[in-house]
């Protein structure tokens, strides 16, 4: 039977658990830590102890047919995990030039198997989009050599963080920040060699001052929409503070709220960034996230859902 679930969550954090990395420890040579699991109920997002990649944020993970894992984050780095937790076989799939810097990685795979990215790069403070394509997930080759999406006039030189998730058997959709302050869609019928951009999606129930930021996206069993998005508490503006919530959509275009956090800043100061879900292999779903502590570098760590079938990755 198809089930509807809420993906409204809390997480209850306990600060502890060991540092693990792919440098054995933190860069700066602190002991970052993580919140610990707590009891799952069935609508709670449980925090997951210790840190799966130090100083990382922005991740873009797949699960692959022999149910081992592939995460592309940073600027742009990509490494393997056979449990979703211990990463390893990390390399850097595209190296920036001189005066560019790559960040927020998103991927996909099409229908033929080959692997898309879809990166920021950043030029003269200036984001736009930029694609590469690649037959097994670790050599990349950009193609078209142009961006995919520039900026206009009112997104201020600033497009960032994209998801992209397969939208029909066609075509695939993005989400993405624009300005600096909104999510904006577009949809691209050629593997994301060019997009038509949809404008701002619209999320009820959420406060006019909010900023939404860092979206992204996940098709429901039922042929829905989930989005996970970080923003400032409620009637905020701004990126303090942050927080990561979720909004579901029949036509991924117009969204209602869901009521509480999925996570929430342990203490004043913290934030949480760029939430990022797949489905694991036992059928459950994991998010991976940045946190932070008051003037400390994020730390990508992770938290999992106990109900095993809310909702069909894509793709």
């Amino acid at each position: 039977m198809t089930r509807r679930v809420s993906l409204r969550v809390v997480a209850v954090f306990l600060l502890g658990g060991m540092l693990t990395s792919e440098c054995g420890g933190s860069q700066d040579g602190s002991t970052p830590t993580a919140p610990s699991t707590t009891t799952p109920t069935r609508d709670t997002w449980t925090a997951e102890s210790g840190v799966r990649i130090a100083n990382a944020t922005s991740s873009s993970t797949i699960r692959l047919t022999d149910n081992t894992y592939r995460t592309y984050y940073g600027g742009v780095r990509t490494a393997t995990s056979t449990d979703g937790l211990g990463w390893g076989g990390f390399s850097d799939p595209i190296r920036p030039t001189a005066g560019e810097q790559n960040r927020n990685p998103a991927i996909f795979r099409t229908s033929d198997g080959t692997y898309v990215l879809i990166f920021e790069q950043v030029v003269s403070n200036v984001g736009r989009f930029y694609r590469a394509s690649s037959p097994d997930g670790v050599t990349f080759v950009i193609d078209p050599s142009t961006p995919v999406m520039e900026p206009t006039g009112s997104d201020n030189g600033f497009l960032s963080v994209p998801d992209v998730i397969g939208d029909t058997s066609s075509s695939v959709r993005m989400y993405f920040v624009a300005g600096g302050s909104l999510v904006e869609s577009a949809t691209s019928s050629d593997a994301g060699r060019t997009w038509i951009r949809e404008g701002r999606i619209a999320v009820s129930g959420l406060s006019a001052a909010n900023w939404i930021v860092d979206p992204d996206m996940i098709r429901t069993n039922t042929g829905g929409y989930a989005l996970f998005f970080a923003t400032g508490p409620d009637g905020q503006g701004g990126l303090s503070s942050k927080r990561i919530r979720s909004a579901t959509s029949t036509d991924g275009r117009t969204f209602t709220l869901e009521s509480g956090n999925c996570l929430t800043p342990l203490a004043s100061g913290d934030d949480l960034v760029d939430p990022d879900v797949v489905q694991s292999a036992d059928g459950r779903y994991r998010m991976y996230y940045g946190y932070a502590t008051a003037g400390k570098q994020y730390q990508l760590l992770s938290a999992i859902n106990s109900l095993a079938s809310c909702a069909q990755h894509s793709p």
